[in-house]
């Protein structure tokens, strides 16, 4: 776990350095997180017109799964960007926001992360 916050602060303060790097970052990653959604509605969209029109079901369940990786992809993403944003910021702070977002660290690997 220190290893990935040591390789991410780096990363992070270059951001905080300059305010117009840190809000072009966020925006293109929220843009990146919003396409992947778009990408997943579509899949599934895609699934309710094979159930609709009676596909094979073998074929269903293959889209059912592109669907569910997917969707893993977006919360890795999703927990990358949280740990080199939100966690990082709190363990730079120190005290208690630092202790609550080792904390935090631990609940979110222990959920999502396969």
């Amino acid at each position: 776990m220190k290893i990935l916050l040591t390789k991410l602060l780096p990363h992070m303060e270059r951001h905080q350095t300059n305010p117009v790097l840190a809000e072009h970052a966020h925006h293109r990653r929220k843009r990146e997180l919003l396409a992947r959604l778009a990408r997943v509605r579509g899949q599934v969209e895609g699934l309710q017109r094979m159930v609709e029109s009676g596909r094979y079901c073998p074929e269903i369940l293959q889209q059912s799964s592109a669907v569910h990786a997917a969707l893993q992809a977006f919360e890795k993403l999703l927990l990358q960007r949280h740990l080199e944003r939100c966690v990082t910021q709190a363990i730079q702070k120190g005290g208690p926001a630092a202790a609550q977002a080792r904390k935090e660290i631990l609940d979110l690997l222990y959920r999502y992360v396969r």
